[in-house]
Formats: C-alpha cells, structure tokens, sequence
C-alpha cells in the first residue's frame, strides 16, 4: 500500500467510519493469507501509537514472520504488548488451537 493510497483508505474510514476524539478501542487486522506487515502502512493513518493491547503470535520456524519481526509490533503501541512463540512454521496455528484461545482470551479478559 502506497502512501497516497493509506491516506486515502484513511479518508474513506474517517468519512464513514468517524473515530471518537481518543481513536479507537480495538482495531483488527485480519490475516486473510497476507502479513500483518500489509496493513501497517494503514494502521499508522488511523492512529499513530494506539494505546491499546497488542498481541503478536508467531511460530518458530515460520519462514515469512521471524521472532524479531513479530517483536517490532511492540513499538507500535501505547498499550501494552505481548509476544507469544509457538514451537513450529507457518501453520503453527493448526497445531495449536488451544493456546492460542488461550492466549487470546487472556489477554481481551484484561481490555475493559
């Protein structure tokens, strides 16, 4: 994603989607097949540091998110920020579905 075009997806979710004036609660990046690094460039336009909790999962081996690469996502928040490494590649998740929920549930039971 460009930067003319973040600006103007920015546009289209201000426009229909107005944010109170402290941003937003929770935002949600869906995999979808693609990186999460995909949607940074747009995630900056609609708030620079969101203080918000941010959980970043990755697997050991996986060839397209290494650990240091899930770990950066730290520096894009106010919040706080959790990293969780699970033993495997790509498909880590399909392994481990349990933990994941788990972790997941942990860390939205501590949003209020």
């Amino acid at each position: 994603m460009t930067g003319a075009s973040a600006t103007s997806a920015a546009r289209w979710l201000r426009r229909f989607h107005p944010i109170p004036e402290e941003g937003p609660r929770l935002v949600r990046f869906p995999h979808a097949g693609g990186s999460a690094s995909y949607y940074f460039k747009l995630s900056r336009v609609l708030h620079p540091s969101p203080a918000c909790p941010v959980l970043s999962l990755v697997g050991t081996d996986d060839p397209q998110a290494t650990t240091d690469e899930a770990s950066a996502w730290a520096g894009h928040t106010d919040g706080p920020f959790t990293l969780r490494v699970f033993d495997g590649g790509h498909f880590y998740p399909d392994t481990h579905t349990d933990e994941i929920a788990d972790v997941i549930r942990s860390t939205a039971g501590g949003m209020s």
